[in-house]
C-alpha cells in the first residue's frame, strides 16, 4: 500500500508537470494511472477532466468532471470549468448557471478574467446586451488591459446605440490585440452611425484584411464606399462579398438607414 500512495503521488506530479509544459495527453496518463487505483481520486478526477478540456475533447472532460463533483458536490473550480466548456457548446445558460454557482462558492474566481470573460460572454450571446454590458465593465475593472473585455464593453455599447462611448474601448481593444478582426468590425459600425465614413472606411478595410474570407467584410466596405459617392468601387467590393459566399443573402448589406451591427454578428469577442 506504501508502494501505490507513492506512485499516486508521482504520477500527480508528474501530471502536474506535463500539464505546466502544455502537454496535455501526457498528463492525462498520468492521471488515469492514479485513477486506477483510487478510481475517486478527487483532484485526479478534475485534473484528468481538465487536460480533456485543452484538447477539446468536451464531452470526455465534462463526464470527469461530473465524476468529480459526485464525490464534492461544492467543488467551486469544477463548476467554473464546466461554465466555459458550456460557453464553447454555445449551452449559455448553462454556462452562466454554472459560473454563478462557482463565483458563490469562491467568490475570487469571478475575479479571474478567464471566468468573467465567459460569463459575460454567455451573457451577450443570450442578447441580455446591458447584463453584459456590466459583466464586462467588471472585467476591465480587474484588468484595464483585457482587450476581449474592452472589445465586449465596446460592442455591448454598440448595441446599446450608444456609439460615441462604443469608440474609445473599441479601439483600445485593437491596440492590445492588434490580429483579432471584430473589433475592427464593430469599431467600423460605430464611426458609420458617427457619420464619420472615411474613418470608418479605414477601419473596415483593416477587417477585411484580416478576413478576407469574410463576406460581411467585403460588404460592410462597399456600403461605405457608396456612403462615400464611389459607386463602382462599391459594386466591386459587393461582388467581392458574393464570390466569398455565394448564398450571401443581400439582406444582411447594411443601408443608409440601419448603422447598428448586423445580428451576424453577435459579441465583442
Amino acid at each position: 500500500m506504501a508502494i501505490t500512495h507513492l506512485r499516486v503521488r508521482w504520477c500527480l506530479w508528474l501530471g502536474r508537470i506535463r500539464s505546466k509544459r502544455e502537454d496535455y495527453g501526457g498528463a492525462l496518463i498520468c492521471y488515469e494511472r492514479v485513477l486506477r487505483f483510487f478510481p475517486k481520486h478527487l483532484r485526479a478526477l478534475a485534473n484528468a477532466g481538465n487536460c480533456l478540456e485543452h484538447q477539446g475533447f468536451y464531452a470526455e472532460a465534462i463526464n470527469f468532471y461530473d465524476r468529480a463533483l459526485q464525490e464534492r458536490p461544492d467543488y467551486p473550480d469544477v463548476h467554473a470549468r464546466l461554465g466555459v466548456i458550456f460557453s464553447r457548446l454555445q449551452r449559455y445558460q448553462e454556462s452562466i448557471d454554472s459560473l454563478n454557482r462557482a463565483f458563490r462558492m469562491k467568490p475570487s474566481l469571478k475575479k479571474e478574467s478567464y471566468y468573467s470573460d465567459t460569463f459575460a460572454f454567455s451573457l451577450a450571446c443570450l442578447g441580455k446586451t446591458e447584463d453584459a454590458l456590466e459583466a464586462y465593465r467588471a472585467a476591465v475593472g480587474l484588468n484595464p488591459q483585457n482587450a476581449r473585455a474592452l472589445a465586449g464593453v465596446g460592442w455591448a455599447l454598440l448595441e446599446l446605440g450608444n456609439y460615441a462611448d462604443a469608440e474609445l474601448p473599441l479601439r483600445a481593444a485593437i491596440k492590445l490585440e492588434p490580429g483579432n478582426g471584430k473589433p475592427y468590425l464593430h469599431l467600423s459600425f460605430v464611426l458609420g452611425g458617427l457619420g464619420k465614413y472615411d474613418e470608418s472606411l479605414v477601419v473596415a478595410e483593416q477587417f477585411s484584411a484580416l478576413e478576407p474570407e469574410n463576406p460581411l467584410a467585403h460588404s460592410n466596405v462597399g456600403w461605405l464606399l457608396s456612403e462615400i459617392g464611389r459607386q463602382r468601387e462599391a459594386a466591386l467590393a459587393y461582388e467581392r462579398a458574393i464570390e466569398t459566399q455565394p448564398k450571401f443573402c443581400t439582406g444582411v448589406l447594411r443601408t443608409r438607414t440601419d448603422t447598428r451591427t448586423p445580428r451576424r454578428v453577435s459579441t465583442g469577442n
